[in-house]
């Protein structure tokens, strides 16, 4: 009787499976697709409605990121909240969370759960560069040199260390030093977006136009160039509004 019923239940049970199969086959395919095409509003649809078949940390974790992305905080935080209250949280959970504080200007919290993250993996550099960045933010310089170098040791991006450690010389008004330090990368065709304003910057303050014209005379004029050229030259390091704009 048994083995009658299992036989009647067995079509049922695989045709059931194939569907989950299905599902998830297409859900992967248009993840790939809004990934690839920065769609975080799809993307956040497409988790929610996993989740709802299925809570997973995994997912939680994605879904707070494209909140994130798409600048929802508060909604990033009520999600990934259930993953890094675990006894055992992620890794990954604990940086998501640290952007999200950080984001939210609550610096003390980011550097907090970043710190975390070296509890579990003491040479996380993805973890200390954000802790350099977080003290950046915070003002506390020496701290977030200390960071920035250790990610640097620790094999994090050389590229984005050494922007990052370019802010910093801006934001203390060590123009000098940061030009030197962002040069190589631009001689390098090394340099992005981030790297090129950062050089700039300091190229201006130390004087340079003629850096400044060739670097920006294909998009503006040089009546433009000129007025850049002096906007950047007042740009003061110990203002507040310039701190915060640099970082």
């Amino acid at each position: 009787m048994f083995k009658k019923i299992l036989i009647c239940a067995l079509p049922m049970i695989l045709a059931a499976c194939s569907s989950t199969s299905v599902n998830w086959q297409q859900d992967e395919s248009k993840e790939t697709i809004y990934q690839k095409t920065n769609n975080h509003t799809q993307l956040v649809t497409l988790y929610k409605s996993q989740l709802k078949r299925k809570d997973s940390d995994l997912v939680r974790e994605k879904l707070a990121k494209s909140y994130l992305a798409l600048g929802d905080t508060e909604s990033a935080l009520l999600f990934i909240a259930p993953v890094v209250q675990h006894t055992e949280p992620t890794v990954n959970s604990l940086l998501i969370q640290a952007q999200i504080f950080a984001e939210l200007g609550q610096y003390p919290a980011a550097i907090a759960s970043a710190k975390r993250v070296l509890d579990i993996e003491p040479e996380n550099a993805q973890a200390e560069n954000q802790l350099g960045t977080y003290y950046g933010y915070n003002y506390q310089f020496d701290l977030a040199r200390r960071y920035f170098e250790r990610s640097r040791a620790h094999y994090y991006d050389s590229v984005t260390v050494n922007n990052n450690l370019a802010v910093l010389d801006i934001a203390q008004g060590h123009y000098n030093q940061a030009m030197k330090r962002l040069l190589p990368l631009y001689k390098n065709g090394q340099a992005d977006e981030q790297v090129m304003a950062n050089l700039t910057l300091s190229m201006a303050k130390e004087g340079q136009y003629q850096f400044v014209y060739q670097v920006l005379k294909e998009k503006y004029s040089k009546y433009q160039v000129e007025q850049i050229y002096r906007s950047l030259q007042k740009y003061h390091s110990l203002d507040a509004e310039s701190r915060t704009l640099s970082l």
